[in-house]
């Protein structure tokens, strides 16, 4: 994984993801922008003849035009890149969605069951909170194998205190190690309702 994606695992929304769109941005509205003034440009322009009452009409057309031909070509780029910024919402919206879509059926899922990890798309937005998921799934795990660990202690180390009981043996020791376990287990269940 490159040192930039490292970088930006820990935020929802990536720092460079913002640079890269302001410049996007700033970039198409400066080519819509240019290309409407140049469009304007080649439909208001005419060739002025060198008669002065041929010019006076030629001005007086012009003005005419303008208006109508501005508002028209004005509406024409904005309706252009309004329709490609909803595009890019869109698209954008998804690599969101998605995401989310998957972290609700994933918690569903693993509701009282072991699932795999959550993994997204790599342009996917929400690396963050699939990592944080994916982390308290392995820790839960974790746990569940202690305490089962433990469980199987004390039932190894009752039935050792059966057997001592039986045999006239001390059981100090052995209910000791079984209230140690059954601590060990209280603390592990306690850390989980945290």
């Amino acid at each position: 994984m490159s040192d930039e994606k490292q970088k930006n695992r820990g935020e929802i929304i990536p720092r460079s993801f913002f640079k890269k769109i302001s410049v996007f941005l700033a970039a198409f509205f400066v080519v819509v922008a240019v290309a409407g003034q140049i469009y304007l440009y080649f439909q208001t322009k005419t060739f002025l003849e060198f008669h002065y009452s041929a010019v006076l009409l030629t001005l007086a057309r012009i003005k005419d035009e303008i208006f109508l031909t501005s508002m028209v070509v004005s509406l024409f780029f904005f309706i252009i890149p309004s329709l490609l910024a909803a595009v890019f919402l869109v698209v954008y919206s998804h690599r969101i969605a998605g995401p989310m879509s998957r972290i609700k059926q994933y918690l569903r899922g693993i509701s009282g069951k072991s699932a795999p990890p959550i993994r997204f798309r790599e342009k996917d937005v929400l690396h963050v909170l699939a990592d944080s998921i994916n982390a308290v799934q392995q820790r839960e795990r974790d746990d569940f194998a202690r305490i089962c660990a433990n469980l199987a202690e004390i039932e190894e180390t009752l039935a050792g205190a059966v057997s001592a009981h039986d045999d006239g043996l001390p059981l100090e020791s052995l209910l000791q190690r079984v209230s140690e376990k059954c601590a060990e287990n209280s603390a592990i269940m306690a850390e989980v309702k945290l």
